[in-house]
């Protein structure tokens, strides 16, 4: 088990960690792009263009509600 500490489902980690994180996803093959939401959905970033990012967040926001 790991001892990171949690609130919910929310872990706190670094910066450096969630480029590092980011940037495996991104390398994936099939990958076009990554959106990260806050917990309302709202993009808080983003390698896709504007429109792009508001349908892909809407659409999973529908999904995990």
């Amino acid at each position: 088990m790991h001892s990171r500490k949690q609130r919910g489902f929310r872990t706190l980690i670094t910066q450096e960690k969630l480029q590092k994180i980011l940037a495996r996803l991104k390398s994936q093959e099939g990958v076009r792009g990554v959106v990260v939401t806050n917990m309302e959905g709202l993009p808080l970033s983003s390698d896709l263009d504007p429109e792009t990012t508001e349908n892909v967040a809407a659409i999973i926001t529908s999904l995990v509600g």
